[in-house]
């Protein structure tokens, strides 16, 4: 018959392989939960900790514009480590490595590990440690480590087993909320430039009018069209058309800050919301895109021939020239009409009216 200890042990044991589970199931039933990715991150990174009775985490993601870096998403546990400054490549330190070799991995002394770079002789308590990717499918997602178990005890296979679980279930989460971002990013973009589409360029503008009201600062609108723009698509066809007015809403981004919204307002026009600017900084700013556009090549027939373009430009600012936004966009398109009957390539605005 078993004594007593033995059976207390297999108890003990089948107690922390239900909590296990019941870990695994609580975490996929909060990752369900949102589709926001800080929050998701958070969540996951709160119920792992727990899980492994540990107190330091952090997930690293793969940087979407450059795969070959990691970059700091979030962190548990390492205060004063802000986050935008931790950046590793593929294959630097144990982050790294399991990034590179896409492998789970249980290091039991860091003081030993010449993959491990020691930052601080009291944030980590422990010899141990254990890190995961984040995989969906073969997609690399990111990293998950844990260390600094509590009461100094070295992490377990059967801990990497439970972190490699949960891992799977963050980075489908994880590339299931990037995929909702970018569809809703999608949905307020025009499919050809990139630039917020009418609907979302007018919210945009209702909300800079709204913040311009109420803490009564400048904010002014410009109004971009296209000088013959049908004898160029019509003399070069619909996809050198598409190319110009993709060239062309990089022109006018370049000069953009990232406080302002550039919106395509029709097929071949332009709009740009500038909060924070009055007359003189609109016309600064709209003289700059004008002469960009009138310096650049845009496509031509074939190979190295190129045509130019110009553009006609309406300016206004709220609440110099316009006091509501009905004001705004009659005074713009006003002055629009009237670069277009100066003879083009020009800025107009209140004054020439």
């Amino acid at each position: 018959m078993e004594d007593r200890e033995s059976l207390n042990a297999r108890i003990a044991v089948l107690e922390e392989r239900t909590r296990r589970l019941e870990v695994l199931y609580e975490t996929a039933r909060d990752l369900g939960g949102t589709l926001q990715l800080d929050v998701l991150l958070d969540r996951v990174l709160a119920r792992t900790l727990e899980a492994l009775r540990s107190r330091i985490g952090s997930i690293l993601v793969v940087d979407e514009e450059d795969a070959d870096w990691l970059y700091l998403r979030t962190a548990r546990g390492l205060d004063g480590v802000p986050a935008d400054t931790v950046r590793m490549r593929l294959g630097q330190g144990i982050s790294g490595w399991v990034a590179e070799h896409r492998q789970p991995l249980l290091v039991e002394d860091v003081e030993s590990d010449a993959r491990f770079a020691r930052r601080s002789a009291e944030r980590y308590t422990t010899r141990s440690l254990v890190s995961a990717p984040l995989l969906v499918r073969d997609r690399l997602i990111g990293v998950m480590n844990v260390n600094n178990k509590e009461g100094g005890a070295p992490f377990t296979g059967e801990d990497l087993d439970l972190l490699v679980a949960i891992a799977a279930q963050a980075a489908v989460a994880i590339a299931n909320s990037r995929l909702h971002e970018e569809t809703l990013a999608l949905a307020h973009l025009d499919p050809l430039t990139r630039l917020y589409n009418h609907g979302h360029f007018q919210r945009a503008l209702d909300r800079e009018l709204e913040r311009a009201e109420r803490y009564a600062r400048p904010l002014a609108l410009v109004l971009i069209d296209v000088d013959d723009f049908k004898p160029y698509n019509d003399r070069y066809g619909h996809a050198r058309g598409d190319e110009a007015l993709k060239e062309m809403a990089d022109l006018i981004c370049a000069q953009s800050r990232l406080s302002d919204a550039v919106g395509r307002a029709g097929e071949d026009s332009f709009a740009v919301v500038l909060p924070e600017t009055d007359t003189k900084g609109a016309w600064i700013f709209a003289e700059k895109v004008l002469e960009s556009i009138a310096a650049h090549p845009f496509p031509g027939a074939a190979g190295d021939l190129t045509e130019t373009l110009t553009v006609s430009m309406g300016v206004v600012s709220y609440p110099e020239d316009a006091r509501d936004r009905t004001d705004l966009y009659d005074v713009a398109d006003s002055a629009l009409h009237a670069a277009k009957f100066a003879g083009k390539n020009c800025v107009r605005g209140i004054e020439d009216i």
